[in-house]
């Protein structure tokens, strides 16, 4: 039996994805679709719109066969190692292939630009390191390096989608895994686009809708199960703002408790995956205890420090408070 992969978070889950599954059984020409698919956290920093088991009964009766969970750790992490977690499962479980959407479905320049960074040759490695003094964040010290050494692949380099496709690439090579891969050409609106005059509507531009008194959209972009899922469901929509007084609370407790224990607050925050001292000594610096989420990110953003990776550092740190209480 041939297996083929889809990484995917669904959230929520629309008629592009559809297509997409459609798209990936027939050229893989797989028997079973084996869907990796984030929790109730997301890639973005953010809480899913609705619950995992929603999103996966409602896959399972779209087309996936099987469904299994990209752990917290991956799904709220760098898009390297959320696709490396993914990639590594698909792997574990046999899959033959894997198959993502991206803004183009050139195999071949997708590689070449995955091979790039991996090889990290001196020439290239000078151009980054370069950016990376300039001030930029990685992503986009990265981006203007592969710009520069790779000028023929500039339009492939920028695409949200291909970014993911790139990673993928990158660790199936890395780990010389034996597993086909199959960009398949996005179709509709683009991943921010929140435009509703598209064939397939972005998930974005839907949890817009969902925010806003667009709901009567939703059954146009929506499979029916999808939609029956949330029509059913008692807590969806859920927003990033929606755990602004968990954070602060979390946040409170854990500055009262360095204030008893006479240590410093930052250096107790680094403690904490991907924080490190710089970002520590941001989150100090702006905290008041009376922001969103949302608020607090963008007090905390800078030219290094993208938006998304603040947000999915206080979703993992407040799920890793979470877990400790707990224990």
């Amino acid at each position: 039996m041939k297996a083929c992969g889809i990484v995917a978070e669904y959230n929520p889950l629309h008629t592009g994805h559809v297509y997409q599954m459609n798209k990936a059984r027939q050229i893989s020409q797989a028997d079973c679709i084996i869907v990796v698919m984030s929790g109730n956290f997301v890639q973005r920093g953010e809480p899913a719109v609705i619950d995992k088991y929603a999103r996966t009964r409602a896959a399972l009766k779209t087309g996936a066969d099987i469904v299994v969970e990209l752990p917290v750790y991956y799904a709220l992490s760098s898009a390297e190692n959320f696709a490396k977690g993914a990639v590594l499962i698909l792997n574990e479980m046999k899959a033959d292939s894997i198959c993502f959407g991206a803004e183009t479905d050139n195999a071949d320049s997708l590689t070449k630009i995955s091979r790039t960074i991996i090889s990290e040759s001196p020439e290239y490695k000078s151009i980054l390191n370069k950016a990376l003094a300039g001030g930029l964040s990685y992503p986009a010290a990265r981006q203007a390096a592969l710009w520069e050494y790779l000028p023929e692949c500039k339009d492939i380099i920028t695409g949200s989608n291909n970014i993911l496709a790139i990673e993928y690439i990158k660790a199936i090579l890395s780990n010389e895994l034996n597993m086909a891969y199959y960009p398949v050409l996005r179709e509709g609106a683009g991943y921010n686009d929140d435009t509703d005059n598209a064939e397939y509507a972005s998930a974005f531009g839907i949890r817009k809708m969902l925010m806003s008194d667009e709901a009567d959209k939703l059954k146009t972009y929506l499979t029916s199960d999808m939609l029956e899922e949330i029509n059913n469901s008692k807590n969806c929509p859920v927003f990033l703002d929606d755990f602004s007084s968990i954070f602060n609370h979390k946040m409170l407790f854990l500055k009262q408790q360095c204030n008893i224990n006479h240590t410093d607050f930052s250096e107790k925050l680094s403690e904490y995956e991907d924080i490190r001292p710089d970002l520590a000594n941001r989150f100090t610096a702006v905290f008041t205890g009376r922001d969103t989420i949302s608020e607090f990110a963008m007090k905390v953003k800078s030219k290094n420090i993208v938006y998304s990776r603040i947000c999915r550092c206080i979703y993992r740190k407040r799920h890793h408070l979470r877990i400790r209480h707990e224990s």
